[in-house]
């Protein structure tokens, strides 16, 4: 049975978690944002993995799922990585051609 909360509870508070820092540039927000995606769909490939895998002779309709899972986690994780290259890229582009414009303003 869950207990009841009163106001008077002199319980120790939450911990608070710190807030991560955030770039101002919006292309290293985005690349930070995808690089921690990217990390924990990896983390997420091989727990699933290996999961499925342990519980493969036991049950093996269950394990296949959780292999698709896996897989599925490792393809977002290349597309992940992928759009970091593709925005990447893109950025260096469009900065050399705005150093191309003010090179034929001067």
């Amino acid at each position: 049975m869950s207990q009841l909360i009163s106001e008077d509870d002199q319980s120790e508070p939450a911990p608070v978690i710190p807030i991560p820092e955030w770039p101002d540039d919006p292309m290293a927000m985005l690349n930070k944002m995808l690089a921690e995606q990217s990390a924990s769909l990896h983390l997420m490939f091989y727990d699933l993995r290996d999961y499925g895998a342990s519980i493969f002779p036991d049950a093996p309709g269950y394990a296949q799922a959780y292999i698709r899972l896996a897989l599925r986690a490792q393809s977002n994780c290349r597309a992940a990585l992928e759009t970091i290259a593709r925005a990447d890229q893109a950025d260096r582009v469009g900065r050399a051609a705005r150093q191309g414009d003010a090179d034929d303003r001067a």
